[in-house]
């Protein structure tokens, strides 16, 4: 984590903010996890074991995903920052656009992970030991900055793209996914803070 964290401060085109973003993702999903894994075996939750086990390992491979999307984006973008050094002409141009076309791909899918992440944490606040409702909210937090994170790397990249119709496309699919997952994290929020205030 120190490592990635220095590499994001410097000068270096990559890690960017499409992996930071994962990062975001990863971190939200393992606090949830914890909030499980404190939880597992107590006896006054045991009537949710079998639907918490089910979370965790969703959350475990929502976390390796984000991991690993992190490492996509990051060839991605360094493969648009690579054609942007290239003269410039009409090969760059085209080879430009489907770069740009490439790297619209890991953070949307982390978007749709993050969408998944808020949709698992909404059904752990009455299943999931009290005392760690803030570590709960913290999870929270992570995954409702992957999402935005995420949006805007897709839009800041859309933004170069000369295709109206692929534009379009997934430029819906992202406004979709970013909104449901807003919505979800408010409702989380808001949960959350009527049991700890």
């Amino acid at each position: 984590m120190e490592n990635f964290i220095k590499q994001l401060a410097s000068e270096a085109p990559v890690p960017g903010g499409g992996a930071a973003g994962c990062v975001f993702g990863a971190i939200g999903s393992a606090a949830a996890q914890m909030v499980l894994n404190l939880t597992k075996g107590k006896k006054k939750y045991a009537q949710f074991e079998e639907i918490n086990v089910e979370a965790l390992q969703e959350l475990e491979c929502l976390s390796n995903e984000f991991l690993y999307l992190k490492g996509i984006d990051e060839q991605a973008f360094g493969l648009v920052s690579k054609v942007c050094a290239l003269p410039k002409g009409e090969e760059r141009d085209k080879e430009l656009q489907n770069a740009l076309q490439t790297a619209i791909q890991p953070p949307y899918s982390a978007l749709e992970l993050s969408l998944r992440g808020l949709e698992v944490l909404q059904g752990l606040i009455e299943t999931t030991n009290a005392n760690l409702i803030s570590d709960l909210a913290v999870a929270c937090a992570g995954l409702e900055s992957a999402t935005k994170s995420c949006y805007y790397n897709v839009m800041i990249n859309i933004k170069y793209i000369k295709d109206g119709e692929f534009c379009s496309f997934w430029s819906g699919k992202a406004k979709g996914c970013y909104d449901e997952a807003l919505s979800k994290a408010t409702l989380i929020q808001e949960k959350i803070l009527q049991k700890i205030c």
